[in-house]
């Protein structure tokens, strides 16, 4: 599967250890049964950021004082993208909502907000995302949340399967 790349830094919203573990099993199952590429299950705080590396490692400082919080999502649909063909829609709670005018504030930067969980990237043919939409909905992941307990800076040079964290901030406990 062939897709575009990117050449952005984005801050993700990443799961607990646990979670992580239960969430991305389900995922990488569907990613190779697709043969879509294999990435990591996290929620996109923000994207298309381009400042210098250094900058944006020491912005990331000022979530360390943010509390964690609880992501939900409320249903699985697809889209024409190619970075969001198969994903989650997320509840736009309060405080994921306030965390991400948090992140615009210290990233200076206005960008609409729309959170989600991608499980495949790539392009298919309609039927193929059904197919996928069915599959998933029988795992129940559409029921999945998640506690995000680390925002985390990421460099998406490349294809999918290049990119790396750079640097992570944890977030308070509750």
């Amino acid at each position: 599967m062939k897709l575009r790349k990117l050449k952005e830094y984005s801050l993700w919203l990443e799961p607990s250890e646990t979670d992580f573990k239960r969430i991305n099993k389900a995922i990488s199952n569907i990613q190779k049964e697709t043969k879509s590429v294999v990435f990591k299950a996290h929620v996109t705080l923000l994207g298309g950021l381009y400042d210098k590396e250094s900058c944006l490692k020491e912005k990331l400082s000022e979530f360390e004082k943010v509390k964690k919080i609880d992501i939900y999502f409320k249903k699985i649909t697809s889209g024409k993208d190619k970075f969001k063909t198969v994903f989650l829609d997320c509840k736009k709670s309060k405080e994921l909502q306030n965390i991400n005018i948090l992140s615009q504030k210290i990233f200076k930067t206005k960008k609409a907000f729309n959170p989600h969980m991608s499980i495949v990237y790539g392009n298919f043919k309609k039927e193929d995302k059904e197919k996928m939409l069915n599959e998933i909905e029988s795992l129940g992941i559409n029921y999945f949340s998640f506690e995000a307990r680390s925002i985390s800076l990421w460099k998406a040079f490349g294809t999918a399967d290049k990119w790396k964290r750079l640097k992570k901030a944890n977030l308070l406990s509750n």
